[in-house]
This record gives C-alpha cells, structure tokens and sequence, in this order.
C-alpha cells in the first residue's frame, strides 16, 4: 500500500511538471517577443561620419557631420534641412533655450543655426588655437561650456560673447569627449579618452577622478 501511494504521488509530480513546463517557456518566449527590436529606417544623406546627435525639443532628431554638414530628420526617417557648416567637420550639437542650433567643428568656430531660415551667427571672440569644441553644452545660466582641443573647459557668455572662465583640465592626458552639468550639485562632468571622469566646481574647481578599469 505504501509503495502504491508512493508510485501514486511521483506520477502527479511528473504531471505537474510537464504541464508547468511548457506554460514557462510560452510566458518566456512571449516576454523576449516584447523586448525583441527591429530596424524602422535608415536615415542616408551624411557622406562622413557622424560625430552627433541631439534630440530636439519639437522631437525631430539634428546629426553633425564629419561632411561638414547638419542635417534635421523627422521621426519617419526623411531628412527635413540641410545645413551646410562652412567651418569645417562638426564635433558637437547642442539646441540652446531660444531654438537655435550650436555646434562646435574642428575648423575652431562655434556657430550658432537659426534652422528655419537656413542662416547663423558666430562666436567671433574665440581664440582659435585653443577650440574644438568636441563636447558642447548649454548651462543652466544660460551660457554654454565646451571642450577645447588642448583639454580645457570654456564657459562662454554668448550674448556679451565673452570668456566667463577658463577650467584647465591638464590632468586629462588625452581629448575630452563628453561634458555634462550636475545642476543639483553645481559642477560640470567631463569624461575623457585617457580613461578618467573628473568633476568640476564651477566656482572653486574641485576634482574628483574616477580612473576606469
């Protein structure tokens, strides 16, 4: 009787498990369905490398060029304006508070695109032995900050067109390649291509280095 009962209860176990198996494998397979991505559209027009893209406020999407052009995509993949930068290859994108367009190219301008009418303006202040700009961002002051190509941060005054400070990053070995600002905490992040991530006090210069393994 024992063994009866015993045989009994390993058959219900075997069942339980054939048919809790193949449940698990439809709910998994199911769920890598919904995580699964496939391409929507390839947006051809860049001849060059593309160096940058930003997200627009009106959410198309602006590319920078290593053809010396920006181009502005709508979310169907056609390609909406072509700007043609006459500063050279452009490094950096950046959409400031009032619409326009900044970028920052390796010919050492910043301009600055009003993309409806196709024109811009440009920073003429700059010291051109010292720009690259291949990281440039919009502070919350309203100011932009970008990297120049001997490593240091400029923190520029665009309506006076004037050097607000110059943070001297020397401690970076290589170029910096992305720049962002904690607003929270009041500093500007920079990473760079020798490995490090540094952090900047925007009034007193404070570094933290992370070196990454």
């Amino acid at each position: 009787m024992w063994l009866r009962k015993k045989y009994t209860l390993c058959l219900l176990i075997m069942l339980c498990n054939a048919i809790r198996v193949p449940a698990i494998q439809e709910v998994s397979e199911k769920a890598i369905k919904c995580i699964s991505f496939k391409k929507m559209y390839t947006l051809k027009g860049h001849k060059d490398i593309v160096q940058s893209m930003k997200i627009l406020k009106n959410g198309q999407l602006v590319s920078g060029s290593a053809d010396t052009t920006m181009r502005i995509w709508g979310m169907d993949g056609a390609c909406i304006k072509h700007l043609y930068n006459d500063a050279g290859w452009i490094n950096s994108v950046e959409e400031l508070v009032d619409g326009r367009i900044a970028c920052g190219s390796n010919d050492h301008r910043i301009n600055f695109w009003d993309a409806k009418n196709g024109t811009y303006t440009t920073l003429s202040n700059l010291e051109k032995e010292h720009i690259y700009a291949d990281a440039l961002i919009q502070l919350s002051s309203g100011g932009i900050a970008f990297s120049t190509w001997k490593g240091a941060i400029k923190i520029w005054d665009i309506d006076k067109d004037v050097c607000l400070k110059t943070i001297d990053t020397d401690q970076h070995k290589a170029w910096i390649s992305s720049l962002i600002e904690l607003k929270a905490l009041g500093c500007l992040v920079t990473s760079s291509w020798d490995g490090t991530i540094k952090m900047w006090g925007l009034i007193v210069v404070v570094e933290i280095c992370v070196q990454l393994i």
